[in-house]
């Protein structure tokens, strides 16, 4: 590697550690300030809510990393040009695709280091997170699941889900067992769907009993629909179905196979497992984007337009890629491009802006 490369990796290096470290500092004191009160209103050591927080950064770096690389190298470069050390590279006849080179290999790199954080520590990491927040801090104990299925114990009645679509909000393969206060159960509903409207649960053709104290059948109904008001609500069943973002990319292919093997809608997992792999792709799509937009650039008076336009790019980026989520979730487009859109999008746009960098002198 040439003086120039490694000079300019020591650079972006120093400055993305830098960045790093105070935006991991300012996300952590603000979750802290959140969270607290939530934990002194428990019994549990403060070790435990520590252990928390640090189980917390794995998914902070995975937010913060792509503008991270950004600034880093937005301010690597527009540091080079004031000082006019870019302008002495190009006259010494240097084209600036040559100092592409370590940009490039920062950017792959760093999106190497963000697909390994997603795929193997924020499954495990989140799920332990999850647990301590809702389990033990929020006391959610009334919830549990076993893969798909979803066991809930309100008052007076046990509810068992087969399959919660949180995009759809459209519950599969419901059984509802009501109990009276000496827990004789005196009512029970079969279900193959239901949605959540106005406060109430839906439930479509479903099948309603009533029973006797013996526990005989004493009418059965069969509605073409029936709203009740029950004890879970959607964000109940968010809360316990598990996430994508807690399972690797094996883990969550294996569970799109079986949703889809029991007739179930796999099309929100289908767009995750997409992101899974497009997602880290943004780190090199951001250092395409930094040097680009910096090479263009024949003088700079100082850090803050750089830093200005790093953070409005990643703030466009994170709003037209949530955007593009939450349209393939709900079926609006198809899962690839869902999830891969806002990545080709803005990759057009770094490799514009290189293209016409070196003509700029």
């Amino acid at each position: 590697m040439s003086l120039i490369h490694t000079y300019i990796l020591k650079e972006i290096f120093k400055f993305f550690l830098l960045v790093l470290v105070s935006i991991s500092m300012l996300f952590f004191i603000i979750d802290f300030i959140e969270r607290i009160d939530n934990f002194m209103e428990t019994d549990l050591p403060f070790s435990r809510f520590i252990e928390y927080m640090l189980l917390k950064i794995p998914f902070i770096l995975n937010q913060i990393l792509p503008i991270c690389v950004l600034l880093a190298i937005l301010i690597t470069l527009g540091l080079m040009i004031k000082n006019n050390e870019i302008m002495s590279i190009k006259g010494s006849g240097i084209s600036i695709y040559y100092l592409l080179q370590p940009i490039v290999l920062f950017g792959v790199a760093t999106s190497i280091l963000l697909f390994f954080i997603s795929e193997f520590l924020l499954p495990i990491t989140s799920e332990k997170a999850n647990y301590i927040w809702y389990k033990e801090i929020k006391k959610k104990s009334s919830l549990s699941s076993n893969e798909k299925n979803i066991w809930i114990k309100g008052d007076q009645l046990i509810a068992n889900i087969s399959f919660f679509h949180p995009a759809k909000q459209t519950a599969h393969g419901i059984t509802l067992y009501f109990f009276d206060q000496q827990f004789h159960l005196i009512k029970r509903l079969d279900a193959k769907t239901g949605n959540y409207i106005n406060g109430q649960w839906t439930f479509h053709s479903p099948v309603y009993q009533t029973l006797t104290i013996t526990g005989e059948t004493e009418t059965v109904s069969y509605p073409d629909t029936l709203s009740l008001a029950v004890d879970f609500k959607p964000e109940d069943l968010v809360r316990v179905v598990k996430k994508s973002e807690e399972m690797s990319y094996k883990e969550l292919k294996a569970y799109i196979e079986k949703v889809r093997r029991e007739g179930y809608d796999s099309t929100m997992y289908q767009v995750d497992l997409y992101a899974k792999c497009s997602f880290p792709l943004i780190c090199l799509i951001m250092s395409l984007i930094g040097a680009g937009t910096a090479l263009k650039q024949s003088k700079i008076s100082g850090l803050a337009q750089p830093i200005v336009f790093g953070v409005g790019a990643a703030f466009f980026y994170w709003m037209m890629n949530s955007i593009s989520i939450s349209l393939g979730h709900a079926g609006q487009l198809p899962a690839f491009l869902a999830a891969w859109s806002t990545n080709i999008i803005f990759g057009s746009f770094g490799l514009l802006s290189l293209l016409k960098a070196e003509g700029v002198h």
